[in-house]
């Protein structure tokens, strides 16, 4: 019952993230979806490989066969729907229905670009990108929308923090990369007992891969849960051992 709920509501999340008008949301949506998937059902095959019949001495219903593949028919039946009943901007209307080009965000990349040769080094100080955005910006670029991040987040973390910041985030990265292989990979599929790096290290490289393009964790509610995650991954007790 709680797994049905919980696919459920990973279906609603998916379908109704093209109306918050994000490319990148949608994106990032659909990633996620499509990499769960892929591991529930590897997960339910590993378990039925080893699964002993059932207590009548038969086994399981062939239907779970093909229930399993009904999420993914289900989600392309619901997209369908809901963008033909609607004709709110969402953000399929916004990938082949607008310049992307045009987007200010890949306009002002080369100002972006120019500001990290600068500051690179030593970094501009936490906080300062608007203000020193202000002085890099080009006339053709003035408008009345205020451009308060890079809209890359590693890049913005090389200008403001320099490379000592940039040091000490690889230095994170790496420390988590030799954490997760340390614990092995015999475990690793189907969160067996109790292991849940797999999940965990999918969502973290999904925030890591939408900060090339937005910043996700500049939102306080999504840098606790990030924190949550990192913490998870590196307890010493999160695999136990039966």
């Amino acid at each position: 019952m709680l797994v049905g709920l919980l696919g459920a509501a990973g279906l609603f999340i998916v379908v109704v993230t093209p109306f918050t008008g994000s490319r990148l949301g949608f994106l990032a949506a659909g990633a996620a979806f499509a990499i769960s998937y892929l591991m529930v059902v590897l997960t339910w095959r590993s378990q039925s490989e080893e699964s002993t019949p059932t207590r009548r001495g038969t086994p399981a219903p062939k239907l779970a066969r093909y229930l399993i593949y009904s999420p993914p028919v289900l989600l392309v039946a619901a997209l369908g729907s809901v963008l033909f009943l609607t004709n709110r901007v969402t953000s399929l209307s916004r990938a082949f229905g607008e310049d992307v080009a045009g987007d200010l965000r890949v306009q002002a990349w080369p100002t972006v670009q120019s500001m990290i040769e600068t500051y690179w080094q030593l970094g501009s100080g936490f906080g300062s990108f608007p203000g020193v955005y202000k002085i890099y910006e080009p006339d053709n670029l003035l408008q009345a929308n205020y451009f308060n991040h890079a809209h890359n987040d590693w890049a913005e973390l090389l200008i403001t923090g320099g490379a000592p910041f940039a040091l000490v985030v690889l230095g994170l990265i790496l420390w988590l990369a030799i954490r997760f292989w340390s614990l092995g990979l015999r475990n690793l599929l189907g969160a067996r007992r109790g292991d849940l790096r797999l999940p965990v290290i999918v969502v973290v490289g999904l925030l890591a891969t939408a900060s090339i393009a937005e910043y996700p964790l500049r939102v306080p509610s999504i840098q606790a849960f990030a924190v949550v995650l990192i913490v998870m991954l590196c307890s010493p007790k999160m695999v136990r051992t039966v």
